[in-house]
């Protein structure tokens, strides 16, 4: 037997030959890069709903922080206001009625600074007393004192705080202190 050595043409033909019968009576085929499209789009949208729900779990968190802190502020801001010797009087609990009168929005920004506070404020104090209506036919509220107007669509943290307050003739009226704060 002669072993004869084909050419390059040759070998092309016949190798040719063979990927068109492979490729005809086979099943399998070859997809190329297309077969790892679907694994690559199910990791770019685990991906990207990991990201998306780390940054919904950063802002929740972060909000609840601001509410908490803003509710501590409150709290204290609200204790600072019911010890505040210029509006208490000797008894404890009670406040004077005619300090109230006798003050405007310069006596509380002077010892209340928003600026120093870090946030704004509004204090109401609002006469609950109903024996008081009968004797002397209205109620002693005071208020709004705000160091400025209550915006629209920002956070409002409030407390009321029930107190007494002494009025000028010697009467204690049942009243509640709603004290505001926002930023």
């Amino acid at each position: 037997m002669t072993r004869r050595m084909m050419n390059w043409k040759e070998s092309d033909k016949i190798s040719s030959g063979l990927r068109k019968d492979r490729l005809c009576l086979d099943n399998n085929g070859v997809a190329g890069y297309f077969e790892d499209l679907p694994k690559l789009l199910f990791i770019l949208f685990a991906v990207g709903l990991f990201v998306t729900n780390t940054i919904i779990v950063y802002g929740a968190y972060n909000r609840f922080n601001e509410s908490t802190m803003m509710m501590d502020n409150l709290n204290g801001f609200s204790d600072e206001i019911l010890n505040w010797d210029n509006i208490t009087l000797d008894q404890e609990g009670v406040l004077n009625g005619q300090a109230f009168d006798n003050m405007d929005i310069d006596d509380w920004e002077y010892q209340f600074s928003p600026q120093l506070k870090n946030f704004e404020y509004q204090i109401m104090i609002l006469d609950r007393s109903e024996y008081i209506e009968t004797l002397h036919g209205e109620r002693q509220n005071f208020g709004p004192i705000s160091t400025e107007d209550r915006p629209i669509g920002v956070d409002v943290y409030s407390k009321s705080t029930p107190i007494v307050v002494e009025d000028e003739d010697g009467n204690y009226r049942a009243s509640f202190m709603i004290v505001a704060i926002w930023r």
